[in-house]
């Protein structure tokens, strides 16, 4: 990936994380941008220019955001959602994170891989598809609700790690945030949910995630920033509930639905009020003091 960032943005493999824990082990494989078979969690910083920062000391240091890419658990869009968002958000002068979280084991050879992909997906996207199945929950048993389990653990984590790193890159140590689309939303609202003192995110960003299990707002909720497309895989009210949740407990939060799109529009759709949704992000996050 150090050929997409160039010379303006310094992009180093901060840490290795937690080992396998998704059942067995396969070769990870990178298949177009989208890493499969992920056994060990890694994170990457792409840190702004110092000219575009937010915050220019160590005791007001610049906003953070550890950045979680969808996938489903079984792969992860390491370009579209991860290290393009992680370039948008320095190119605003917020350092980011980006998550390689561990994910299902999808075959040993990349045939192998890829059927197995496009049958989940198929049965994801297919019209009789049931949104509770328990792919999105960390409740029951079985390799889904392991895999949801291994990636909060993984996120949790990445928070603990950029914040006893934050004076080493400038960083606020209380304005570490994370986001995540799709699957990264799952692991993101699960942060969210729980947590420990030195792993919560102090905020939050689920972008198109679905959610199933009872929402729980802890005493010390973060601030939440709600996107979704109308034409979404899952019901509108997966969304709202959380909301709806977060508002009763006076906690700040934002829900923004955007038609025209559908699940998995990244940055946004060319044309669609979905374009402008980071910027929308940025201005709530100055509204509540974690943005200079």
């Amino acid at each position: 990936y150090l050929s997409n960032m160039k010379l303006r943005f310094w992009s180093i493999i901060l840490l290795a994380g937690l080992a396998a824990g998704c059942g067995r082990r396969e070769p990870e494989m990178n298949l177009g941008g989208v890493a499969v078979n992920v056994s060990r969690a890694t994170l990457t910083a792409v840190l702004p220019e110092e000219a575009t920062a937010t915050g220019r000391t160590a005791a007001s240091g610049r906003t953070a955001v550890v950045v979680c890419p969808g996938g489903a658990f079984i792969d992860l869009e390491m370009e579209k959602e991860g290290f393009a968002v992680a370039r948008a958000l320095a190119d605003r002068g917020i350092a980011a994170f980006v998550l390689k979280y561990r994910t299902r084991p999808m075959g040993a050879t990349r045939e192998e891989a890829e059927a197995q992909i496009r049958a989940i997906v198929a049965q994801i996207f297919s019209p009789d598809h049931d949104p509770d199945w328990p792919l999105i929950s960390r409740r029951g048993g079985g390799p889904e609700a392991r895999a949801v389990e291994t990636a909060w653990k993984d996120g949790l984590w990445a928070l603990k790690k950029v914040r006893r790193q934050a004076r080493r890159y400038g960083i606020d140590p209380e304005r570490i945030g994370m986001m995540g689309f799709s699957a990264g939303a799952v692991l993101t609202l699960n942060v969210a949910m729980d947590h420990g003192a030195d792993s919560r995110p102090d905020f939050a960003v689920p972008v198109y995630g679905g959610w199933v299990d009872p929402v729980e707002v802890p005493a010390d909720a973060c601030p939440m920033y709600l996107v979704s497309p109308q034409e979404d895989i899952f019901p509108p009210e997966m969304t709202g509930s959380i909301y709806d949740a977060w508002s009763r407990a006076g906690v700040p939060a934002e829900l923004h639905y955007y038609k025209g799109v559908g699940h998995g529009f990244g940055l946004g759709v060319p044309g669609t009020e979905s374009e402008n949704w980071l910027d929308g992000l940025l201005a709530f996050l100055k509204t509540n003091g974690l943005l200079d």
